[in-house]
Order: C-alpha cells, then sequence, then structure tokens
C-alpha cells in the first residue's frame, strides 16, 4: 500500500508535538487516531474471518478506542500502528480471499470488507498531507481518482454533517479537469448528474488533489490551486458546508 509507506516515511522525520493541519491534533493524536482506527478494522474483521457477521463486536466509538493510544509514549505509539497495520491487512487479505464479496457490520450499517483498503489508503493520504502539506508526493496520492471517488461514494453525506450541525446551507459545484463535478449541499456531496450547461459558470474549480483536500474541509497551501469564478459568497457556501469531517 503505497500510501501507507509514504506516511511511515513521513512520520518518521515528523516530531510528535507537532501541529498538524488536522483541527486541535498534534502529529500524536493524529497517530492515535489511526492506531486506534487500524486496531478496530482488525478487531471487526478478525472476528468476521472467525465466526461471520454474527460473531463481529459493536464497533466502539472513536473517544471510546483512542482514548488509551493518546496515553502511549510516542515510539510505542507508532509502533502500535505498524502493528496493527500489519494485523488489518492481514485479516482483509484472508477475508477477500475467502470471499470477494464478503460484507460485516460496522458503524451500525453494511460495509464490504474490501471497501477498508480504499478507507485505509484514504487515510493514510489525507493525514499525510496535515503532517506535511502541499508537496510532490501528497499532490501525486490525493489526485489519484478513486480517492474521490472514496470520499464521495462512501462519505458522501458524512462529509457535509459538520457543516449541517451548525446551521449551513446552500450549494456548490466543484469542478475538477478531466473528472465529473461534485455537488456539495445540505444533503452531502455527490457525483453531479450532468454537466453545467453552456451559460452556467462553475462556483469552484481547483485541480483533483485540491478538490479533494476541499471535499475534507482542508485548504491547499498554494492558493492559486484553486479558483472562484461563482464568486465568493460561493466560497462561504463552501467553507460552510464542509466544514471538516
Amino acid at each position: 500500500m503505497p500510501e501507507a509507506a509514504a506516511f511511515m516515511t513521513t512520520l518518521d522525520a515528523t516530531e510528535p508535538h507537532q501541529m498538524t493541519k488536522a483541527s486541535d491534533w498534534t502529529t500524536h493524536e493524529l497517530v492515535a487516531h489511526l492506531a486506534a482506527g487500524a486496531a478496530e478494522i482488525a478487531r471487526n474483521v478478525v472476528a468476521f474471518n472467525k465466526g461471520g457477521a454474527e460473531a463481529v463486536p459493536e464497533t466502539r466509538e472513536l473517544e471510546e478506542r483512542e482514548a488509551p493510544y493518546r496515553q502511549m509514549d510516542f515510539p510505542s505509539l507508532c509502533s502500535s500502528l505498524r502493528d496493527h497495520q500489519d494485523e488489518m491487512m492481514d485479516a482483509i487479505n484472508t477475508a477477500v480471499a475467502n470471499d470477494a464479496t464478503a460484507v460485516t457490520p460496522w458503524a451500525g450499517r453494511q460495509m464490504p470488507v474490501g471497501a477498508f483498503l480504499s478507507h485505509v489508503r484514504s487515510e493514510f493520504t489525507l493525514h499525510r498531507w496535515d503532517l506535511v502539506g502541499d508537496d510532490d508526493v501528497s499532490s501525486q496520492l490525493l489526485a489519484q481518482p478513486e480517492m474521490t471517488a472514496h470520499a464521495v461514494m462512501a462519505l458522501g453525506p458524512a462529509l457535509t454533517s459538520r457543516g449541517m450541525a451548525a446551521g449551513a446551507g446552500g450549494q456548490v459545484r466543484l469542478s475538477s479537469p478531466g473528472q465529473p463535478d461534485i455537488l456539495a449541499s445540505p444533503s452531502g456531496a455527490v457525483f453531479a448528474e450532468q454537466e453545467p450547461s453552456s451559460d452556467e459558470m462553475p462556483a469552484i474549480v481547483a485541480d483533483p488533489a485540491a478538490r479533494l483536500l476541499l471535499l475534507w474541509g482542508r485548504t491547499p497551501d498554494q492558493p492559486g490551486r484553486v479558483s472562484i469564478p461563482g464568486g465568493l459568497p460561493q466560497l462561504m457556501v463552501l467553507r460552510g458546508l464542509l466544514a471538516g469531517y
């Protein structure tokens, strides 16, 4: 998984108490989030492999599963992330080898086991950017079309949930060369069903990597990567709806 490898390489050169671009997280909290997530997925899929869907424990809430990892010293935490990552990948590979269409309960819904791979790739890609911001590696990884597809198809309503809770409204179209437009509205983020008409100006235009950052409630370090032909009111709609996930 190149996304995981890139993250681990970056992590080795990052201080534990360094601030990140993820709101209110230092590197330590960010790694605790990833380690706890990998452990929870491994816990789920290992149980699924042993006893099927009926054996899968209820998914724990973020605070419950992350708290113990935040208490670890940083070297132990990084080691734990690597161990849980390996355990998780072994479990997923076993499940998919047995049944490529396997589905497991997860966080109150049914989750294709193979979809965990897209989720983990996305997490490592996004959170690597949170550590170092815009660089060539981040741009390459974030620009992969499947990263945007995962955000929209798997997380669409969740991407706007925080903004909705704060009272955001309106709709904004996000365009990126060579990719389908995305509409963000109170009901979530979805791929646009049709192209804008010839007299309709896209509200927000960004390269694929920058657009993905916008979907996640982030802003690229280089402002020229985003243009707003729809005007500043559309930027306010965007910031309200995509307030961070």
